[in-house]
C-alpha cells in the first residue's frame, strides 16, 4: 500500500534489520514506563531478536510489515490471521498484535493509514472483525476508539518485570462491514 508517501510493505529477509531496529526503538520510545527500572529487555528479547522475526516470518498465520514514509522506515505492523478471542462470546478475527511508530512520526496520519490497511487486509482475508489489545492507560486507547474500536474484554498482561499498575489491558474489536 502507498498513500501520501506512506508505504506498508510485507516483510522480507532483506528488511529484517530495519524492522528490528524500528520495532525496538519505537517500543522503547513509547513503553519504557511499563517496566520496572525502565528495562524492557524481556520484551525486546521476546519480540525483536532476528531468530524470532525469522520464525514469525515463516509462519503462514503471521503477517509482518515495514511502514515507511518517503522511503524512510518509521514503523512496523504485525497481524495474526484467524485469531480467536474471548469476551462475553468468542469470535475469530484478524488480530493486530503490533503497530509501533517512531515517536517523531506519530500524529502524522501514519497510524490511521496503518489501521485502514489492516482493515482492508482483514476484509480480503474474509474476517468479520479486527481485534487488538491496548493498555488501559495512555493515548492508544483514545486513538483506537476514535477509529471505531469498542471494548470487548479485559486482560492482565503477565510478563515478568512489568509495573503492576500497567498490567491491565483492554481487548478491542471493530466489526467490519
Amino acid at each position: 500500500m502507498k498513500k501520501g508517501g506512506i508505504r506498508i510493505v510485507p516483510l522480507s529477509p532483506e528488511l529484517f534489520e530495519p524492522y528490528i531496529q524500528v520495532g525496538t526503538t519505537s517500543y522503547c520510545q513509547h513503553y519504557l514506563h511499563l517496566w520496572k527500572n525502565r528495562d524492557p529487555n524481556f520484551y525486546i528479547h521476546r519480540a525483536f531478536r532476528p531468530e524470532v522475526v525469522q520464525k514469525e516470518w515463516e509462519d503462514p498465520k503471521v503477517l509482518q510489515y515495514l511502514i515507511s514514509l518517503d522511503n524512510l522506515p518509521v514503523g512496523i505492523l504485525k497481524v495474526l490471521l484467524n485469531h480467536a478471542i474471548k469476551g462475553e462470546k468468542e469470535i475469530n478475527c484478524l488480530f493486530l498484535e503490533r503497530i509501533y511508530l517512531l515517536a517523531e512520526y506519530t500524529g502524522k496520519g501514519i497510524g490511521k493509514a496503518a489501521l485502514e490497511f489492516t482493515e482492508s487486509l482483514a476484509r480480503k482475508k474474509g474476517q468479520d472483525y479486527l481485534c487488538l489489545e491496548t493498555m488501559q492507560k495512555g493515548p492508544a486507547l483514545d486513538f483506537y476508539q476514535k477509529n471505531g474500536y469498542e471494548i470487548f474484554g479485559r486482560k492482565i498482561l503477565d510478563f515478568p518485570g512489568l509495573v503492576a499498575s500497567e498490567r491491565p489491558m483492554y481487548i478491542l474489536v471493530k466489526a467490519l462491514e
